[in-house]
C-alpha cells in the first residue's frame, strides 16, 4: 500500500483529548471521533510519518499480523475520506 497524498482538511477542526481525537466537520456540522489506534494513525500520517514506520509501530503496540494492520489502515483511510475529514490518494498498486 503507498499513500501519495493525505492532507487534512482545512474545513475540519480537530482537536486531542487524552489519547483520542475528534472532529467538527465545519460543512456538514457532524462531529466525529477517533478511538487511540485511529488517533495514532491520524497522528502518523499527518506528521508526515512514512506509511511503512506507521505500519510496523502498530504491528509492535498491537502484536497483531501485517495483513490485518493493512486491512484496518485501508478501511480507516476509506472511512475518513468518505466523512470528508482528509483529502487522501494513493499511488497505483
Amino acid at each position: 500500500m503507498q499513500l501519495k497524498t493525505f492532507r487534512p482538511n482545512k474545513k475540519v477542526l480537530g482537536k486531542k483529548l487524552d489519547n483520542e481525537w475528534v472532529f467538527l466537520n465545519l460543512e456538514n456540522g457532524v462531529y466525529y471521533g477517533l478511538n487511540e489506534t485511529g488517533s495514532l494513525i491520524w497522528e502518523a500520517l499527518s506528521a508526515k510519518e512514512d506509511l511503512e514506520a506507521a505500519i510496523e509501530r502498530l504491528q509492535e503496540i498491537f502484536q497483531v499480523e501485517r495483513a490485518t494492520i493493512e486491512k484496518d489502515l485501508k478501511r480507516f483511510l476509506k472511512d475518513i475520506k468518505k466523512e470528508g475529514l482528509a483529502e487522501i490518494e494513493s499511488l497505483p498498486a
